[in-house]
């Protein structure tokens, strides 16, 4: 009886052991599937900064892409706030808005499609909105959506809600 009993130990002990491998492989597989995709999209707004159009200054330029990459890293910075389908995601959008044409217009488009990404991207956008703006010379008030011309509005913050 005692072998008996010891066998089903072993068993379930070995199967507890496997069950935690198989966890643990799963979770490190999502946490490098997730550090390529978010490297993947900081490498690609890296390559911008050749494509710096002749009527705006490094400087602005250089701005711009730091800020952007700034917001970027904070916005997709754990799998656990984000998953990877939304970095993938944004990604995709984001190679062919600045394939197409890349101004500091695109740069306010990826500003505005981070703040959709998560619930912590709007409320990081909209903290670090008006400081990117005027790093770039503008207004948030000044500034237009490339699709819509619409003055880009500031997110709500949660103390207007109860005002």
């Amino acid at each position: 009886m005692l072998n008996r009993v010891s066998k089903c130990v072993a068993v379930a002990l070995a199967v507890g052991v496997l069950l935690a491998l198989t966890l643990a492989g799963l979770r490190c597989s999502e946490l490098i599937l997730f550090a390529r995709n978010r490297d993947s999209g900081l490498q690609f707004i890296e390559t911008l900064r050749d494509r710096r159009p002749a009527d705006i200054s490094t400087n602005t330029w250089n701005n711009a892409l730091t800020w952007t990459k700034t917001a970027y890293s904070n916005v997709f910075f754990s799998c656990d706030s984000v998953s990877s389908v939304d970095i993938v995601d944004f990604n995709r959008e984001a190679r062919s808005k600045f394939t197409a044409k890349a101004d500091l217009q695109s740069f306010d488009w990826a500003w505005e499609r981070l703040a959709r990404s998560s619930p912590f991207g709007e409320e990081y956008t909209g903290k670090f909105k008006h400081e990117y703006f005027e790093s770039t010379g503008r207004n948030l008030g000044s500034a237009q959506t490339r699709e819509t011309g619409e003055s880009i509005k500031e997110p709500r913050r949660k103390n207007d809600e109860a005002k």
